[in-house]
């Protein structure tokens, strides 16, 4: 048996100043509140909670960006704001597995394509690949996409998580499938350059 969760972010007991909480980075939606050390102190709060708690896979963890309609889509490919998100969260999720001893073993990125969220359609974008929804849905890798694959790579060599645990970037194998193509090995030569 597993156990998943989506973590995105933390809202606070009460109100905190704009960078109040330890440098909190901006997001685009109003309920998503940016405060990385959240994602460890819930993971933490999961086990301490619930001793017999099975492995944990978090299967969203993402960050948005406002769809800037006057940007390129290659200049739209500069999202170092989600770079920084993801390491700032893995490295708390890592703190979580060395430190407290969470047992977790995978971690989904949200999302691995831009897509149409429920409430706010595509007026923002979460995914690590850029959806060009003007010209044929053109694909075109991220920043964000970049680094992962450089991350990928290097868990190869010497991984950081227990034997057995797996790190995901997409949400799904599905979603990759549906779309009738294969994005890795594009992502794998960019990481290269």
């Amino acid at each position: 048996m597993e156990f998943a969760i989506g973590v995105y972010g933390r809202r606070p007991k009460k109100k905190v100043a704009e960078n109040g909480d330890g440098g909190r980075m901006r997001d685009w939606l109003e309920w998503l509140r940016v405060v990385p050390w959240g994602i460890h102190d819930h993971l933490v709060y999961l086990k301490r909670t619930y001793p017999e708690i099975p492995p944990i896979y978090i299967t969203e963890n993402g960050v948005s960006d406002k769809n800037n309609c006057n940007l390129m889509p290659l200049q739209a490919c500069h999202d170092t704001t989600r770079v920084r998100y993801h390491q700032d969260h893995l490295a708390n999720v890592l703190k979580a597995i060395r430190k407290d001893k969470v047992n977790v073993r995978g971690y989904l990125v949200w999302s691995w394509c831009d897509n149409f969220e429920w409430t706010e359609g595509y007026t923002i974008r979460f995914g690590i690949i850029y959806i060009d929804f003007k010209n044929n849905l053109t694909r075109y890798p991220k920043d964000s996409t970049v680094w992962f694959a450089k991350f990928l790579k290097s868990k190869k060599k010497k991984s950081p998580f227990p034997p057995h645990s797996w790190i995901w970037f997409m949400s799904n194998k599905r979603q990759l499938e549906d779309n009738g193509e294969n994005e890795t090995q594009k992502w794998l030569k960019v990481a290269k350059a």
